[in-house]
């Protein structure tokens, strides 16, 4: 299932808004966001000199909260960070021409890597107020990965690319000036492979239980707002507020967060979500021990329902995720095997006329040349016809035989969903 790259940065910034200065606070806070939540860092201080090895920490176990004082020199900013046994330094200056300057440093080894930003053409303005985070900062994916790729890898030991992207506009600019460093070893693997492609939830619920903390009432609370970051920060839903209205408006905004009142009556729960342009609807009712979560997808009339038992699978309302609920990772498979991808899979009409359940793979009769290396997308999404959707097959499985065919395209001689 496609994935929210940002997952989090919405919680977090939420956190911090009310102490943020300038526009160069945001791109720290993207940043140490791309360095804790993105690739397993742990924000360990401001001071060099007095960092060390937490005494409590372990790795995936660390907290993705920013240190007291972080922003305090304005335009200058120094943060610590610890990843496998070694020190990471970051530092970064604002600029006269309205950039900021970024470096991450290994003092172990000596690596380091720079990435310039200016912040003009990054952000629109320094509150966002109601703004969703991807209107107030419409390229933020776009650049946690060139942080990524330009500021972490090197520093890891990869060998930095050059960046040659239209979609930049000119404001993310890799120093050409920083040298390339050492190559690709074992060692780098096991350091890279911290950086998940998905979001570690222990941290996303650290960001969330700092929010909601005051307004966990109930179990039931805790596994609906568990439910709603598996939908929001892990699987890009945007939540559009409570209720059961089957209808979009134009101005309807979506967002990350829990909208106001979401638990005010304790236990039934309403709430709207929407993904690529289509409505679902998550409705949570207590019936005796259980929790019934029933997600709606109002365009194609599917529905798809989880029943968890509150006492068995939640310890407390608040604290760490490992704290409060007994088995996370199971409760959270369950979620995106039970609830969500029943909603978002397509259907296959075979000839008997009778639908089922499939994922798209590729199929046997490809060309070497022309096949999928990993496997096709686990959903292709609705709201087009059947030949739109074989259409959508073809341009990625055969690009090169798609674009010499003309646009009568002959859908009968070909096995489209031989499995």
């Amino acid at each position: 299932m496609e994935q929210n790259q940002i997952g989090g940065f919405e919680l977090l910034y939420k956190i911090y808004e009310t102490t943020i200065k300038n526009k160069a606070d945001i791109v720290i806070l993207l940043t140490h966001y791309t360095l804790s939540m993105q690739c397993g860092m742990h924000c360990i201080g401001l001071d060099g000199a007095h960092c060390s090895k937490p005494t409590k920490y372990s790795e995936g176990q660390h907290s993705a909260l920013l240190p007291v004082g972080w922003n305090k020199n304005n335009g200058v900013y120094k943060l610590y960070y610890y990843l496998n046994e070694e020190l990471y330094k970051l530092t970064a200056n604002s600029s006269s021409k309205g950039s900021l300057n970024i470096r991450l440093t290994n003092p172990s080894n000596g690596n380091t890597s720079t990435f310039e930003i200016l912040l003009e053409k990054l952000i629109s303005r320094k509150q966002r107020g109601t703004t969703p985070v991807k209107v107030f900062i419409p390229k933020a994916e776009y650049m946690v990965e060139s942080l990524k790729a330009n500021l972490v890898k090197p520093v890891l030991g990869w060998r930095r690319q050059t960046i040659i992207n239209t979609e930049s506009n000119g404001y993310l600019m890799a120093n050409p000036s920083t040298p390339r460093f050492r190559p690709y070893t074992r060692k780098n693997q096991i350091q890279y492979k911290t950086m998940a492609s998905s979001i570690n939830i222990s941290l996303l619920w650290e960001l969330f239980d700092i929010l909601h903390a005051k307004n966990m009432r109930n179990f039931e609370d805790v596994l609906v707002s568990y439910t709603h970051l598996n939908l929001t920060a892990l699987n890009a839903f945007e939540c559009l507020g409570v209720g059961e209205d089957k209808t979009i408006a134009s101005d309807e905004e979506g967002f990350e967060d829990l909208p106001d009142r979401w638990n005010l009556h304790g236990i039934r729960y309403a709430l709207r979500y929407r993904k690529h342009g289509q409505l679902y609807i998550l409705l949570a009712q207590k019936s005796r021990d259980l929790l019934v979560i029933n997600l709606f997808n109002v365009q194609q009339l599917k529905v798809s329902n989880i029943a968890l038992n509150a006492k068995e699978c939640v310890k407390q309302l608040n604290g760490a995720l490992r704290d409060v609920l007994s088995d996370a990772e199971i409760i959270q498979r369950r979620i995106e095997d039970e609830l969500i991808k029943p909603v978002l899979l397509i259907t296959k009409i075979d000839s008997s006329q009778q639908t089922d359940f499939v994922e798209i793979h590729p199929t046997s009769h490809m060309s070497p040349e022309y096949r999928y290396t990993m496997s096709m997308p686990e959903s292709i999404y609705l709201g087009s016809s059947l030949a739109e959707q074989r259409l959508h097959f073809r341009k990625r499985a055969f690009p090169v035989q798609h674009q010499a065919r003309t646009a009568a395209l002959d859908y009968s001689s070909y096995n489209w969903f031989n499995y």
